[in-house]
């Protein structure tokens, strides 16, 4: 595998990490959806209460903990129908599943935990290492300015940990 998509997938999986992590700690949390930056990746959220700047340490720590676990991230193809059944709870998913054309729709397991995807992962959650929350900020659900206001976490994610040293080095000049 390439490594821009080596390190495409270790992007997307930590944006899994990150939802599951939230989940586990809000479960009352709506996750939206979770895609790859340049540098990283991030999350959007509908919590029950905001998140703070302090609860960053907390997820990441979660993210840590869940990554020790060593989930294998497992991948298949499910009817809508049964996507519709299985996000029932969640309208931001039932809203996406809706939307797509196709018959069958991707659904990503790593433990307990389940996601609405395309794809491109990385075999299991313990391949996830060198990474950082960054921030939190506003976002809405499909960029509506007069949609649902959401709470994005943003964090970065590198193959190695020079990588990560790295990036923060260079933000330093």
């Amino acid at each position: 595998m390439e490594l821009n998509q080596q390190l495409h997938n270790l992007r997307h999986s930590a944006s899994h990490l990150l939802a599951q992590a939230v989940l586990e700690l809000f479960p009352d949390t709506k996750v939206t959806i979770g895609p790859v930056t340049d540098t990283g990746f991030f999350y959007d959220f509908l919590p029950t209460k905001n998140f703070k700047e302090e609860d960053l340490t907390l997820i990441e720590n979660k993210m840590k903990e869940i990554a020790k676990r060593g989930y294998k991230i497992l991948g298949k193809q499910v009817t809508k129908a049964q996507a519709l059944e299985l996000f029932k709870e969640n309208q931001f998913k039932v809203e996406l599943i809706n939307g797509i054309q196709d018959a069958s729709v991707g659904v990503y397991s790593q433990g307990d935990f389940f996601d609405l995807c395309k794809g491109g992962h990385v075999d299991s959650v313990d391949q996830i290492k060198y990474f950082k929350l960054t921030s939190i900020s506003g976002a809405y659900w499909r960029a509506d300015r007069n949609g649902i206001a959401l709470q994005r976490i943003s964090g970065v994610a590198f193959l190695t940990q020079r990588e990560l040293d790295e990036y923060f080095q260079r933000l330093k000049f």
